[in-house]
């Protein structure tokens, strides 16, 4: 395994403890894959175990996203398609909407010049 070039500090998410590796030393494997960062890893790059253990959890990852979202109607029909989407139309209009936008209010000149108060009190009256 690698040698670290930085010192590294890590959350363990089996014993949800913070981890400390420092400089030079070699971490197992199980905890190599916990730091991603490159510039951590001597050399720069992240060690060819580390990246095989990241895109096998990342492959994994994604294929229980697709697992979970089989259990969804496939046709979209669920309750989140209620929010007056007229993608399911049928009118053959591809084009969405454009973007609600609001325009800021315009400052006042009361707001742009120095306050009453401060007047008055340059002034050394109470402003009435």
């Amino acid at each position: 395994m690698a040698k670290l070039a930085r010192a590294v500090i890590v959350r363990d998410p089996k014993k949800a403890r913070d981890l400390i590796f420092q400089e030079g030393e070699e971490p197992s494997p199980e905890h190599a894959v916990l730091i991603r960062n490159p510039k951590a890893w001597e050399g720069g790059k992240l060690p060819a175990a580390v990246k095989r253990a990241i895109t096998a959890q990342d492959q994994e990852d994604s294929t229980s996203a697709k697992t979970d979202g089989e259990t969804e109607d496939p046709t979209g029909g669920g309750p989140d398609d209620a929010s007056g989407d007229a993608s399911g139309s049928g009118d053959g209009d591809d084009q969405a909407a454009p973007a609600a936008t609001k325009t800021a209010a315009k400052k006042t000149t009361a707001a742009s010049s120095r306050s009453r108060g401060r007047n008055a009190a340059g002034e050394g009256t109470s402003g009435e």
